[in-house]
């Protein structure tokens, strides 16, 4: 039934009306590097006028017969005047017109503006019904960003989280990363992750080369996916310029903190036929990087303390290669008619190699230090292909269509098995040795300060939680204290095989089907009718397992590390320099490579192996994390484009979107008279239709300044891990289990938006902007303490193991401003006017209802103040770029504890304020980068990434108590481009 409602609605707006005979004008702007999106095409001597879509089309109708003559204007480039002599009914194809960069009437010259595609941008942003923000290939070739999310944080309330230095999810306004959507060419890209975070694109595997445009639309309009609370991010590829061309990139540089260099290419290939009816472009692109990180973690009591239960020292190394292509091929057999197929592709492959020495305090798992040896090989993708046609069916009524499917995949790598072995993972070989630490706290029953004997509780604090002055370690220099246990064989102090693990992973999501048709019909010359229907089919499945040797009982010595070759971790007298270097006595020395890779086979006769069965450890939370999910979305619109005046115009309109959801998941069902333990099936289906109105207004008080307000209702569907039913899914290597809520419900959002835009010509603009948004059933996680049967019933391990659960808030409230200027100096003299600058700074506030807290809280993963700013000089052979970026603190995830109370045994919660949540902290950073051309066709330029080594933190509660921090210094590339036709 609402599947026909939807059809229905779409099916009035489709229905054509008489031609009138008068006559029809169609043709394309396009400048030096192909379209001209946004140009202003005007019938000279009346008030007829359109602007050009993304591909420079435009089309007028109702054109009186006769002599008559249109002017095409476009930011940055000389007004062009084309002359016809049309007879009614009839259809005249200008083809496509070239303007000629230069002065405009009453602006500056060309050489103080930006250049042409920042000029395409600014006229979208001007010209947009949403209030939108536009970077381009150009923009974003000139600061050193190689994947998607780098290019993205440089726009107005664009938030980055990093991985080992690199940008991988993005967040706008400041919100939670998974309100946010990234489409491709107008589609939300299907995700496959290690993390599974919600539905957050993981923009590290979609490398800038295959972009031509990024759309950052901070409003929504019906013709858009509503699921898009914060904003949404539309990624345009490569198209095909009208003229041949051919480019090729290459880069060469060093990562300081790993020492060890870093490469890319590109190449770019286009062409259309003599008689411009086809087209074609390819393009690929490859960056290969040696990276490193310094890391220590901390890891501290899940009750009414903050005692610290283990310290990590990591040392990162690893090689990452991305991998981008693309291709499109477009057919124009007539004016009226466009086919085109287009494909892409990104592949991040991470070689990673991870030394970890553990010191455990904990007596859960007994006083000892660890020493992991971790080696995988992680591999990210995600492609996908579209075949599409744009129709002008009369002079009234076009559409368009197309026909997608995407993949994403998640996996690890041949390691440490060869090719094929479904036991390859996230591989671990541990040692470990029994120690007494000396420096625990220890207290008496009345918080008096004690010793070991007299004591009933133990504690190891940092400075700022201990209640005595002279205990306590300060948080950038924990040093643990202890002594070897009296060895009753010399064997007994030293680091003794325990366990090598892998932990099994595959994630697979495919929109094997993604259809839609989009309908627009000129109703007068004031008022235009679009429709649209879309249907996308997803289907996913997720898969976690976990494969186990331990020293086989029949071998009785134990296999102790100094058997092996063994290293030091590169670089030893630089570990966590930036912290005075006060680990470098901490850290233990690991396998060497060769041994860790060899390992179980060397060892395989000293080996027992325990495959994935209901004896392991965490069985039940193994089980749980496996599931499949189907989710198909069928939605529609209809939106009225309506412009009464010159001045004024609104876009208003409602778009329907059902979802239809399926999950299974494994549960374990014990049996307790055979003593075993069986598999079972949990399903859950969940459907529920989303109505979004949505309306935006637009007022221009003259041709340099507008006026843009809107409301809009947008949401956020729950992700599939957060539904599923059955077990808790485990993240064993991160020490959490997840518990999925399958009552959770969509989050709805109200959208209010009022912003004021002016325009300096070809010299840039300022935006100021005002925002607001009522947010129902916000859906955030929890930690709880909780302490789960461990049973395994070889060589466990007890573990105190944290639990997310996933919860819906009653309701949020999120506001904020916005300001953005981009300047280029032209007034200034010499070559002063090359000067300019682009700032934009967000101040984002929000306060959340939830039970558990008695005030309002903070809306998790929401960033109070975000700052960009780019200093450029652009002259006519030398450029450089300065950009800094800083981002607040947030808090991340509330940290729960309840417990009985002593007279009426109902729960209490104990965690009422925010000194247990989880909190990421500030990011600063500065890039920079230069280009000079040393003739038309050939340029060197040099960049460098992280000038100011900020660390990568997230802590608990306050700054000085750290649960991790990472350091990953400067990488800096100099390269050249060759345009070579």
């Amino acid at each position: 039934m609402r599947g026909n409602t939807l059809i229905n609605l779409i099916l009035i707006c489709f229905l054509s009306s008489s031609i009138m005979a008068q006559v029809e004008v169609k043709g394309r702007a396009v400048g030096n590097d192909g379209p001209l999106p946004g140009a202003a095409v005007l019938l000279v001597g009346s008030n007829l006028g359109v602007a050009t879509d993304f591909n420079g089309a435009f089309k007028l109708t109702n054109i009186p017969a006769g002599e008559q003559s249109i002017e095409i204007s476009f930011i940055g480039f000389e007004n062009k005047v084309v002359s016809f002599n049309g007879t009614n009914g009839q259809k005249i194809n200008l083809g496509d017109l070239k303007l000629t960069e230069g002065a405009t009437l009453e602006e500056v010259e060309i050489t103080g503006a930006l250049d042409e595609g920042e000029r395409k941008a600014l006229q979208m942003v001007k010209l947009s019904p949403r209030i939108l923000s536009v970077v381009s290939k150009e923009g974003i070739e000139k600061l050193p960003d190689r994947n998607a999310a780098e290019a993205l944080q440089r726009m107005p309330g664009v938030v980055m989280e990093s991985d080992q230095g690199e940008g991988k999810y993005i967040s706008f306004r400041g919100t939670p990363t998974d309100w946010s959507s990234a489409l491709v060419n107008g589609d939300r890209l299907p995700v496959a992750s290690e993390e599974m975070e919600g539905r957050t694109m993981n923009f590290d595997i979609l490398p800038t080369s295959l972009i031509e445009y990024i759309e950052y639309n901070q409003n929504l309009t019906p013709n858009i996916e509503g699921d898009a609370i914060g904003g949404s991010a539309n990624f345009i590829t490569k198209y095909i310029p009208e003229e041949k061309s051919m480019d090729f990139q290459v880069g060469y540089g060093h990562n300081f903190k790993a020492d060890k260099p870093l490469w890319n290419a590109s190449l770019n290939f286009s062409d259309r036929t003599e008689n411009k009816k086809w087209g074609y472009q390819v393009g690929g692109s490859v960056y290969n990087r040696n990276w490193a990180t310094d890391n220590y973690e901390l890891f501290y009591g899940n009750n009414e303390d903050q005692s610290i239960e283990r310290l990590e020292l990591r040392d990162y190394n690893g090689t990452r290669t991305s991998y981008g292509a693309n291709v499109r091929f477009d057919y124009r057999p007539n004016a009226k008619n466009e086919f085109y197929v287009l494909g892409f592709g990104g592949l991040l492959k991470d070689d990673e190699y991870n030394l970890k020495t553990m010191y455990n305090w904990v007596a859960g798992v007994g006083q000892s230090i660890r020493v992991q040896n971790i080696h995988n090989i992680m591999q990210n993708r995600v492609m996908g292909g579209e075949v599409g046609g744009n129709h002008h069916l009369n002079d009234r009524f076009s559409v368009n269509w197309k026909a997608a499917q995407y993949d994403a995949h998640f996996g690890f790598g041949n390691v440490p098995f060869e090719d094929g072995d479904n036991r390859n993972g996230y591989y671990v070989v541990e040692f470990e040795k029994q120690v007494y630490f000396t420096d625990y706290l220890y207290l008496d029953a009345d918080g008096n300060r004690t010793d070991e004997r007299n004591s009933t509780s133990r504690m190891r604090l940092l400075d700022i939680d201990s209640p005595f002055d002279d205990y306590g370690d300060s948080y950038d220099n924990i040093q643990p204290e202890y002594v070897n246990l009296v060895a009753n064989k010399p064997t007994d102090t030293m680091f003794q095989f325990t366990r090598a693990y892998t932990e099994t992973m595959e994630h697979t999501e495919r929109d094997p089907l993604v259809l839609s048709l989009n309908g627009t019909y000129d109703l007068s010359k004031k008022l235009k009718l679009h429709a649209g229907f879309k249907f996308r089919n997803k289907v996913g499945s997720r898969s976690i397992g976990f494969e186990k040797w331990v020293r086989n009982p029949e071998y009785r010595d134990p296999i102790v590390l100094g058997e092996f070759e063994t290293r030091e971790i590169p670089r030893k007298d630089q570990y966590l320099s930036e912290l005075d270097g006060n680990y470098v006595d901490d850290v233990y020395p690991f396998l060497a490579e060769n041994e860790l890779n060899n390992f179980l086979e060397n060892n395989e006769d000293r080996l027992l192996y325990l495959p994935f069965g209901p004896d392991i450890e965490y069985y039940r939370e193994f089980v749980g994390s496996s599931f499949t999910y189907t989710e198909n979305v069928t939605s529609g619109y209809v939106m009225a484009d309506f412009k009464p005046t010159p001045r004024f115009s609104m876009n208003v309109g409602v778009r329907l979107e059902q979802t239809d959801v399926e999950i299974i998941a494994d549960a374990v069902e014990e049996d307790t008279i055979n003593f075993t333990r069986n598999l079972s099936q949990k399903e859950l289906q969940k459907n529920y239709l989303s109505v979004l109105p949505m309306m935006s207004l637009k007022f221009s008080l003259n041709e340099k300044q507008n006026i843009r307000a809107s409301i809009t209702r947008s949401f956020r569907r729950p992700n599939f891990n957060e539904m599923k039913p059955g077990e808790p899914e485990i993240h064993y290597t991160h020490f959490h289990v997840i518990y999925g809520n399958p009552d959770l419900k969509p989050t709805y959002a109200w959208n209010t938006d009022l912003s004021y835009q002016y325009f300096f010509g070809l010299d840039g603009m300022i935006t100021v902007t005002a925002f607001y948004k009522y947010v129902t059933d916000h859906i955030y996680t929890a930690y709880q303490a909780t302490e789960l049967e461990n049973e395994g019933s070889a060589n466990t391990v007890n573990l105190n193991v944290n639990a997310k659960r996933f919860e819906n808030a009653p309701y949020a409230h999120v506001g904020g401003l916005e300001f953005v200027i981009n300047k280029k100096f032209s007034f200034l003299p010499g070559i002063w006017k090359n000067l300019g600058a682009q700032l934009n700074y967000s101040f984002t506030s929000s306060s959340m209802k939830m039970e558990a807290r008695p005030t309002l809280q903070d809306l998790p993963r929401q960033a109070r103040d975000v700052f960009n700013s780019r200093l450029f000089y652009e002259g006519k052979k030398f450029s450089a770029n300065l950009a800094l970026n800083y981002r607040s603190p947030y808090l991340m995830e509330f940290s729960f504890y309840a417990a009985p109370d002593p007279e009426t045994g109902e729960m209490v919660n104990l965690r009422t304020n925010n000194d247990y949540d989880t909190y990421m902290g500030k990011s600063l950073t500065l890039d920079a980068s230069i280009h000079y051309n040393l003739t038309k066709k050939l340029s060197v330029y040099a960049e460098a990434n992280n000038l100011l080594n900020t660390p990568y933190v997230i802590y608990r509660g306050q700054r000085e108590r750290p649960v991790k921090t990472e350091y990953y210094s400067i990488r800096a590339l100099v390269g050249m481009k060759y345009q070579i036709f």
